[in-house]
């Protein structure tokens, strides 16, 4: 988690970290009153409801945490984002399992993950093949894979949305031109 946080403090990570808070918040924007849980990298606060409290766990986060032992009464939370944390190898069935005790049976659960395919998986393979850090270590799903594993954990309404369709060039002019790539992947 620490190599993906410094990832958010590249272009890019700010560029994706930017998209990432503007989903999370839209994915949210019916919510009103209760808590709101970021847990895993972060890219910075989300812009929500005054009355949605929002918490961070995790290194200079509000709380210590693990995502499969969460310091929440069940049917607690509100909302929980759970940042890139079945890309860094936690036991994916764990962490569910524990988001869906924590949630309100009206919660949401957002997860976020890098897809495997296209140019980020590319850039992903290439990265390995270097020896690369976060985010182009660690297993990655495929959209399919975390909708069975959310339908498998207990969930039951389960809605897929797709951000970040620029390449992966870490070059802040070259990620301005790809600027359009972003609305027409919309």
């Amino acid at each position: 988690m620490e190599q993906l946080q410094t990832w958010y403090r590249t272009p890019l990570g700010q560029r994706i970290g930017a998209a990432e808070r503007r989903a999370v918040a839209e994915a949210l924007r019916s919510f009103g009153i209760g808590d709101a849980v970021w847990v895993g990298g972060c890219p910075g606060r989300l812009r929500l409801a005054p009355t949605l409290r929002q918490w961070q766990a995790g290194r200079g986060g509000d709380l210590v945490a693990e995502p499969t032992q969460l310091p929440f009464r069940g049917g607690s939370l509100e909302a929980l984002i759970l940042g890139h944390v079945l890309d860094v190898g936690y036991d994916a069935q764990a962490v569910l399992h524990e988001a869906l005790q924590v949630l309100r049976p009206e919660g949401r659960l957002v997860v976020l993950t890098f897809n495997p395919f296209g140019l980020w998986g590319a850039a992903r393979l290439w990265g390995r093949l270097r020896g690369s850090v976060a985010p182009w270590r660690g297993p990655q799903w495929p959209a399919g894979a975390v909708v069975q594993r959310l339908r498998h954990a207990g969930f039951e309404e389960v809605e897929s949305r797709y951000l970040g369709f620029r390449p992966p060039a870490t070059d802040p002019r070259l990620q301005e031109r790809f600027d359009g790539w972003e609305r027409w992947g919309q």
